[in-house]
C-alpha cells in the first residue's frame, strides 16, 4: 500500500485489488456484495463506485494479457464459438465466447453477425470452428463442424410432432449421430485404418439417408436441415482437434456469462463492458490452466510491473 496521504493515498494494495476483481468477475459477486466481503473479511472500506473504477483500471493495466489471448485463439487448432444476449446499458448486445481447452476470450458486440467471427479469428485462421447451427456460422472461410447435439434435439422434436406416425427414419438419424460420436471417441483405440474404414461407411450412410424420398413432414424437415449442412456434418471425424458437440462453448457462456447476466443484466457502460471482457477472459483462462488468478493479477498491477503471460499447465 502506498504511504502517501491526501489525494495521493491508495487504499488497496495489488493483492487486495486482485481479490476484489476475482470476487466481482470470476465469482460473480455484485459490486456491493464484493465491498461487503472486503469489509467483513479484511476490514477494507470501499464504495461500489470506487470498486468499479478500480476494476476498470485493473483491466486497462492487463489489456496486453487479453490481447495475447486473442492471438492464441487465432492460432488454435480448433475454436468453439457461441453467443448469448447481453446488456450494455440496455438490451440488444451479444456476448460471444471463443474458447479452447486452455484459453477463453469473451467479446461483447452490438451485432450477432458473421463479421464478429471474422474479426475475432482473423483472415489467417487455419483451425476448425465448432459451432451450433446458427446461420451466421455458415459459409465461413474456415473449416467448420456443426454441433451434433443440436441435430439430435431437432430430431427429437420432429419425432414428437403429432403428425409423425412412423418414426423409423428419424431413428436412423439418431443412430447415425450416435455412431459418429462413438467413432470419434474410439478413434485411437480402433487404429487409423479401421477408423478410416468406419468413417467411409458413415459417409455412405449419410448420403443414403439424404437421398431417400420422404413425405412425412418431420422427416422432410430433418432431411433438409442436415442436407443444407452436409459439408459440416462429419467435421469432427476429419479433424482430430474438433469435438462432436459445442458443449465446451456453451459451458463457457453459462458460467460466468449467463450467471452474471442474471445477477446484473450485463454492463451499464462501455468502459464496464471492456473491463468485463478483459478480466473475465483472463480469469477463466487462469482457471482452465490451473493457475491462481489472484496471484497472477496481483503480480501485474504494480505501476512498473510487466504483464506476464498466463503459464500453461504443460
Amino acid at each position: 500500500m502506498s504511504p502517501a496521504t491526501g489525494a495521493a493515498q491508495v487504499q488497496l494494495g495489488p493483492r487486495a485489488q486482485a481479490l476484489a476483481v476475482s470476487l466481482n468477475k470470476q465469482y460473480g459477486l455484485t459490486t456491493r456484495k464484493t465491498c461487503r466481503v472486503l469489509q467483513q473479511m479484511a476490514g477494507l472500506t470501499l464504495s461500489p463506485g470506487g470498486l468499479a473504477q478500480a476494476v476498470q483500471r485493473s483491466a486497462q493495466k492487463v489489456q496486453a494479457g487479453f490481447d495475447s489471448l486473442v492471438l492464441e485463439i487465432r492460432a488454435a487448432a480448433a475454436v468453439f464459438v457461441d453467443e448469448t444476449s447481453w446488456y450494455v446499458g440496455a438490451p440488444g448486445s451479444w456476448l460471444w465466447t471463443f474458447t479452447t481447452a486452455e484459453t477463453t476470450v469473451y467479446h461483447v458486440d452490438p451485432t450477432r453477425g458473421r463479421p464478429v467471427v471474422l474479426e475475432m479469428l482473423g483472415e489467417s485462421f487455419a483451425g476448425i470452428v465448432v459451432s451450433d447451427c446458427l446461420a451466421v456460422y455458415d459459409d465461413l472461410p474456415y473449416r467448420t463442424h456443426k454441433c451434433i447435439a443440436h441435430h439430435q434435439k431437432a430430431i427429437a422434436r420432429a419425432r414428437d410432432r403429432p403428425d409423425t406416425t412412423d418414426p423409423s427414419y428419424l431413428h436412423q438419424w439418431k443412430l447415425f449421430f450416435t455412431m459418429v460420436t462413438m467413432l470419434w471417441r474410439y478413434r485411437v483405440t480402433l487404429g487409423e485404418h479401421e477408423f478410416l474404414r468406419q468413417r467411409t461407411h458413415l459417409e455412405a450412410w449419410l448420403d443414403q439417408l439424404l437421398a431417400e424420398e420422404r413425405t412425412q413432414a418431420g422427416d422432410v424437415a430433418i432431411q433438409q436441415r442436415i442436407g443444407k449442412r452436409r459439408e459440416y456434418v462429419l467435421g469432427c471425424l476429419f479433424d482430430p482437434a474438433a469435438e462432436p458437440t459445442n458443449n465446451r462453448a456453451e459451458r463457457s457462456l453459462r458460467d460466468p456469462g449467463v450467471i452474471a447476466r442474471k445477477v446484473s443484466c450485463g454492463n451499464k457502460t462501455e468502459r464496464g463492458k471492456a473491463a468485463w471482457e478483459v478480466l473475465t477472459s483472463l480469469a477463466v483462462t487462469c482457471q482452465q490452466r490451473a493457475q491462481d488468478f489472484v496471484s497472477w493479477l496481483a503480480a501485474c498491477l504494480p505501476m512498473n510491473a510487466p504483464v506476464v503471460p498466463i503459464p500453461s499447465p504443460r
